[in-house]
């Protein structure tokens, strides 16, 4: 099974209800201040933690649900013709970033939930280029190749 790579974003400090100011305690984007540090890591080493701190929940099971949120995105956005929708076209090679945070349900049971914050069309990728090298090869195979990579085997 081929690994499915996410870009993580981090605030530099721990989050606190107070110094609103304070960048580095609420914002993730780091990259667009040369004196901040920027915490990285990488979608595999982050998952290996996840499980470890988590064992009683799969992240696949966890990346399921993330992928069903984008699915019922995309097919919401697309339900109408526009201008109230995106209008549907299989010629479509469009690149879109969602910004994801998980959260636990608040009925008490233990249960992470996806929240989708925001969705960018034509996302800054840099970064995601550095940290993987092939980040452009894998998406131009899914547009370009059909080179699915299992990425759309979890919505079956």
């Amino acid at each position: 099974m081929h690994t499915r790579i996410f870009f993580l974003r981090f605030s530099n400090k721990p989050f606190e209800l107070n110094d609103f100011d304070d960048y580095e305690k609420h914002f993730t984007v780091m990259n667009y201040n040369d004196n901040a540090p920027l915490y990285r890591k990488l979608s595999h080493e982050f998952i290996e933690e996840f499980e470890l701190q988590y064992p009683e929940h799969k992240w696949t099971d966890i990346e399921t649900k993330i992928f069903a949120v984008l699915f019922e995105l995309l097919k919401g956005a697309t339900c109408k013709e526009p201008p109230l929708g995106i209008a549907s076209s299989s010629q479509s090679r469009a690149l879109y970033a969602a910004d994801i945070m998980l959260a636990w349900k608040k009925d008490g049971s233990r249960t992470m939930q996806p929240k989708l914050l925001e969705v960018n069309w034509t996302p800054d990728c840099q970064r995601a280029c550095q940290y993987y090298p092939d980040f452009y090869n894998d998406v131009f195979g899914l547009l370009f190749l059909d080179e699915e990579k299992d990425v759309f085997k979890l919505l079956q």
